[in-house]
């Protein structure tokens, strides 16, 4: 009877743990929806929906008033669609993204199940909900967090095509293919293509691609990927005079098919300084899988030590494709930390895999400990000295309770997992509740454009100089537009003009005799998605800071043009 009885406590006493463990995880999720929108990409790719809101024309792909060739149109379409349902908010530019997280999560813990049991599926989930940089991509919003979705989507899918053979799973997984690509492109569905190609190998199943079924996938992904193609056709391939990066004559539908990856890949024209970072990915893991980095690479080289001994305790589908996509991303021109989300669900597979199936040496469940202390560390120097405030006290509460159930876990490898889980939530509520917010404060685009309003400067009258700042047009719900001095001086003739400058702007207008100028607002702001050390240290943070100025210019005598 006490033994019965002990059980009873022990599995109320989890199942209150993984309540709050998923109330913590909703909270910073839904505070994540309302942080301000980050330059320059989120606020970027906010302003090209914004731009379909403000002129109805939904087919362009138009940004600071020129042909934007990049980036397909989901992301744009279902933001702007929301901004007519919520208003242009940053609640209603991330909602739809959210959304297609809770997909990703569905899928990740549908294809963990399938491919070992429903324990690896919750713990794979939970490990991708906790995540630092997936939750970020559901606070920094660009097309990380619908892409991973599709694409897992898509390896889930396609699984269970395998399994079933049925009508739903192949509509599913084209489907899956074309949300990706209409995301980001042919990277959406050459990830969980390969996916199932690893799946194939190790099934050693060939007669697959003889079934005529599998083929009807082909027409359907085109079918559901019509309206990018039309879109990009309307725009681009019947507008040959259009210039694009110094080119004309570009296809739309050429480029998206097929140029678009490649340039990436080659790094001309998104060339940067990892391109001969070979190792850029393997280290970024570090940060972007906390708390799971370690354990992910015990689980990768578990996994691999499996294989070379001919034993099958790890599936290829998840391994085989980390393994195969890390070495091209590698070997790319172009390196991102964000590339990275395109790998998290299979790599949280992979992790809870070898966590259930693997014994995890003490000496590694140290290391993970320390990983945690380290993490708990950053969260109280960063939001308990460099942006204290009053609401650390939520997720404050949350880690106490949290460490109270941990404290209670009698087994060695359920402890580490309870620790890992609750500091994976705790740090993430405190970065979206508290560090996120704050910090935004120091963006000198959304700072300003909240002045811009209080004194009611016209949107119509108002420009920027030497300089752009997506959060300002997007803060204020309207494109303005960028002028040289020639086009102020023309214009300031007629009357005043409001105009946005930074140092050199502000410096270079003041010293014009002709100009008469009044400042209407300054904020030091600082490039918050670039974070040193000397704008941490709140002792040093006023020397990091750049002004950012709201001036009002007005004619003071004869207007001369620059020589």
């Amino acid at each position: 009877m006490n033994t019965n009885l002990a059980k009873q406590t022990n599995r109320n006493t989890t199942q209150l743990f993984l309540l709050l463990l998923f109330a913590g995880l909703l909270a910073t999720y839904i505070f994540a929806l309302f942080v301000p929108l980050m330059d320059s990409d989120s606020a970027h790719h906010a302003n090209i929906a914004l731009h379909m809101v403000l002129t109805g024309d939904y087919v362009s792909l138009i940004d600071k008033g020129k042909p934007y060739l990049d980036k397909p149109h989901l992301l744009f379409w279902t933001s702007a669609a929301s901004f007519n349902l919520f208003g242009i908010n940053a609640f209603a530019y991330k909602l739809p993204s959210f959304l297609f997280t809770l997909l990703g999560l569905y899928s990740t813990f549908r294809l963990g199940s399938g491919l070992y049991d429903r324990k690896t599926g919750w713990l794979a989930t939970a490990i991708l909900a906790t995540s630092f940089a997936f939750i970020l991509a559901n606070s920094d919003v660009r097309m990380d967090a619908m892409l991973t979705a599709a694409m897992i989507f898509t390896a889930w899918q396609a699984w269970g095509y395998y399994q079933k053979r049925s009508w739903s799973y192949l509509i599913g997984t084209a489907l899956g293919l074309s949300l990706g690509f209409m995301t980001k492109g042919m990277i959406g569905p050459a990830v969980p293509v390969f996916a199932f190609l690893f799946y194939l190998l190790e099934k050693q199943d060939w007669r697959f691609f003889l079934e005529y079924k599998v083929y009807f996938s082909i027409p359907l992904f085109f079918l559901f990927s019509s309206p990018v193609l039309y879109a990009y056709y309307l725009q681009f391939d019947l507008n040959p005079d259009l210039l694009i990066r110094g080119r004309e004559n570009i296809s739309g539908i050429k480029f998206i098919l097929w140029d678009q990856n490649f340039e990436r890949f080659d790094g001309e024209t998104w060339g940067g300084d990892r391109s001969k970072d070979y190792l850029f990915f393997l280290h970024t893991i570090l940060w972007a899988f906390l708390p799971w980095s370690i354990l992910f690479y015990f689980g990768i080289f578990k996994g691999l030590r499996t294989k070379f001994l001919k034993h099958t305790n790890l599936d290829w589908m998840t391994m085989g494709t980390l393994i195969f996509l890390l070495g091209i991303y590698s070997f790319a021109g172009f390196k991102l930390p964000h590339y990275l989300n395109t790998l998290f669900p299979f790599m949280a597979i992979l992790t809870a895999a070898a966590l259930i199936r693997f014994d995890v040496p003490t000496s590694l469940r140290n290391t993970q400990y320390i990983v945690l202390a380290l993490i708990i560390m950053l969260v109280l120097i960063i939001n308990v000295y460099a942006f204290p405030g009053w609401t650390t006290i939520i997720p404050t509460l949350f880690g106490i309770l949290y460490f109270i159930f941990w404290k209670k876990t009698e087994k060695r490898w359920a402890a580490m997992i309870t620790l890992s889980l609750a500091v994976g939530v705790v740090f993430n509520m405190m970065m979206q509740i508290n560090f996120y917010p704050q910090l935004l404060t120091y963006q000198g685009g959304t700072a300003l454009a909240k002045e811009a309003d209080r004194i009611g400067l016209e949107k119509e009258q108002t420009y920027f100089f030497e300089m752009h700042s997506y959060s300002f047009d997007f803060q204020r719900k309207h494109l303005h537009e960028r002028l040289n001095f020639e086009e102020i001086l023309e214009r300031v003739a007629a009357g005043p003009l409001y105009l946005y400058v930074n140092p050199d702007g502000f410096n270079f207008l003041q010293s014009q005799s002709n100009l008469q100028i009044e400042t209407l607002a300054e904020k030091g702001a600082f490039h918050v998605s670039r974070l040193k050390g000397r704008f941490l240290n709140p002792s040093t943070r006023e020397e990091a800071l750049t002004p950012n100025y709201l001036i009002e210019v007005r004619s003071s005598g004869p207007l001369l043009a620059r020589q």
